[in-house]
């Protein structure tokens, strides 16, 4: 009985490195799963919340020796928090599982990658599903969860601070990373011009 052989465009070298990848993805995903449920556990057995608010503190006048305080300020204060309501830590808790759902959806997309191309057969419709859903993730996780994020910290200041929340106007926190936006978008881009690539071949195939 003849030995099964390897893809020819697969080297020796270029399969390991795929397994490493590939099983790197797999324990990168068992991580983030572990972390955020370890977190989950904690939060709901202890009702602690991590909040990041931005302070707002008077700027003293001056310094000794006659250094003049032109201005200053504290960027952002985190804070440990316990009794906030159901709904503000159901929305933080979302933020969180938003991030954590996106990174776990590129890892299991790099992992079933890898794993297809391992068996020589990377040209799937599976595969160009399974790396589509990375690219949407990547590009609509980060504003899902600055939503969510910017939401839930502004309610919990105001539980927080109660009437004095309001004074002055209440701060509005949002980052944005963008590099995964980006890396999702660029994907999104390869992804339709492979697959206009196989069609093009399919429709040559069909003329020969």
């Amino acid at each position: 009985m003849a030995a099964k052989r390897e893809p020819a465009w697969v080297a020796k070298g270029d399969r390991i490195a795929i397994g490493i990848v590939t099983i790197g993805a797999l324990l990168a995903a068992a991580a983030i799963i572990a972390v955020f449920v370890v977190t989950l556990v904690g939060q709901l057995t202890t009702g602690e919340m991590t909040v990041t608010l931005l302070p707002y503190s008077p700027v003293p006048d001056g310094f000794f020796d006659g250094i003049a305080l032109e201005s200053a300020d504290f960027t952002e204060a985190t804070v440990v928090t316990s009794g906030l309501s159901s709904g503000v830590a159901g929305t933080l808790i979302a933020a969180n599982a938003v991030g954590a759902l996106t990174s776990l959806i590129v890892a299991i997309a790099l992992a079933f990658m890898g794993w297809r191309l391992l068996k020589g057969d990377p040209f799937r419709r599976s595969v160009l599903w399974t790396s589509l859903t990375a690219a949407i993730a990547l590009v609509i996780g980060p504003f899902i969860g600055l939503l969510l994020t910017t939401i839930g910290q502004t309610l919990a200041l105001m539980e927080i601070a109660g009437p004095a929340a309001g004074e002055g106007g209440l701060p509005f926190r949002g980052e944005l990373e963008l590099t995964p936006v980006l890396v999702g978008l660029g994907l999104a881009v390869v992804l339709g011009v492979f697959e206009f690539g196989q069609k093009l071949k399919a429709d040559t195939d069909g003329l020969v």
